[in-house]
């Protein structure tokens, strides 16, 4: 008897629905295909298979045009193959590690903007987890705020006692720490992003 996760069966009811108008035997063959992949998986992996699968719109789509052309009238495993075959542009690994490039260099190339692609590119893809898009996105930020944020409030207190540490920076040596910290935080982000990615492979 088949053993499907949570997400594996929410999956495989989506697909059942959007292959509605796709024309057995392929409809079937396609739906059996999937179904054996994510037979036995659990909950994580089933997750991580189904994001490599991608949406059961594009998955049916690809099956009528496969149809209308002629390509897969037969009952063959290679209706399964054919469809599934050809990912969507989210689930492609070179726009994920593009993505992570770009975040992580994109401040050096043009400042800001680079980096801007890159977040953009990051949460286009469905390579990562939603968790690891904010780590890696909202992290490095957060971290430089909090920095400025201890950092402004030492510098407060030292004005108030009326004494000068010359160990406390200063506003503008904060503004130079921010940006450089910025840049090696997103390089660390980059890094972190493809060793998941790589996990994957």
């Amino acid at each position: 008897m088949p053993d499907f996760s949570p997400a594996a069966d929410s999956y495989l009811d989506r697909l059942a629905n959007a292959l509605r108008d796709v024309r057995e035997p392929v409809r079937g063959e396609i739906w059996s295909g999937i179904a054996e992949e994510l037979d036995g998986l659990g909950e994580t992996d089933a997750r991580d298979r189904i994001a490599e699968l991608g949406d059961p719109s594009f998955i049916a789509r690809e099956a009528r045009n496969a149809v209308d052309v002629g390509t897969m009238g037969d009952t063959s495993s290679s209706a399964y193959t054919a469809v599934v075959a050809r990912p969507p542009l989210s689930e492609s690994r070179g726009l994920a590690i593009f993505g992570a490039i770009a975040l992580g260099v994109g401040g050096f190339v043009v400042p800001l903007f680079g980096w801007v692609v890159g977040v953009a590119l990051v949460w286009t893809s469905s390579l990562w987890r939603t968790r690891e898009k904010l780590i890696a996105t909202v992290g490095p930020p957060v971290v430089l705020v909090l920095a400025a944020l201890v950092s402004h409030a030492i510098n407060g207190w030292a004005g108030m006692s009326g004494t000068e540490n010359p160990l406390v920076p200063v506003i503008s040596d904060i503004a130079i720490s921010s940006v450089v910290g910025a840049l090696l935080l997103n390089v660390i982000a980059m890094v972190w992003l493809l060793v998941r990615l790589g996990r994957r492979a």
